[in-house]
């Protein structure tokens, strides 16, 4: 709803136009009614209400799916660094085998990304902190995967 339909006056105060609805039940507020967040305006009864459970929920869950792909990338290279020299992998499968290991990690990296903006955004109505880590740890480890990348392809010139 766009302040050009919404209703002439606050839900609470019928007195005062409304400026915004609430950005969880939609009400017309007025501005003294409307408590500004960076998840948007929200009217005195949702705002101490506080997150649904789907709100918290979906951002956990996006914050576990970016966690659990960072996790998943550190063991497959710590897999990658252990199991030449182990001897799980013969010689003539190292190359073939990092090749595999940095496109999942890349793949998954950006993954985790993309999972770790999401919970972030949606973490602005619930709180979810674990959308950011799983956010910054998945954007370094892109960086980092980049940089290897870089170094890599000059090193071959």
């Amino acid at each position: 709803m766009t302040t050009a339909t919404l209703p002439a006056s606050c839900y609470a105060h019928p007195a005062s136009p409304a400026t915004v609805e609430c950005g969880r039940c939609y009400r017309p507020i007025c501005s003294t009614c409307a408590f500004e967040s960076p998840a948007g305006s929200f009217c005195a009864d949702c705002m101490l209400a506080g997150p649904t459970v789907d709100q918290r929920r979906g951002a956990l869950m996006l914050g576990i799916a970016s966690v659990a792909c960072f996790g998943i990338i550190f063991f497959a290279f710590a897999f990658g660094f252990l199991a030449p020299s182990a001897g799980i992998v013969p010689r003539s499968a190292i190359t073939p085998m990092w090749t595999a290991l940095s496109l999942l990690g890349f793949g998954l990296t950006l993954t985790g990304v993309a999972t770790g903006l999401v919970g972030r955004e949606k973490g602005k109505h619930s709180g979810a902190l674990l959308a950011t880590i799983g956010l910054v740890a998945n954007g370094l480890l892109l960086l980092l995967l980049l940089l290897f990348a870089v170094m890599g392809s000059r090193m071959k010139n």
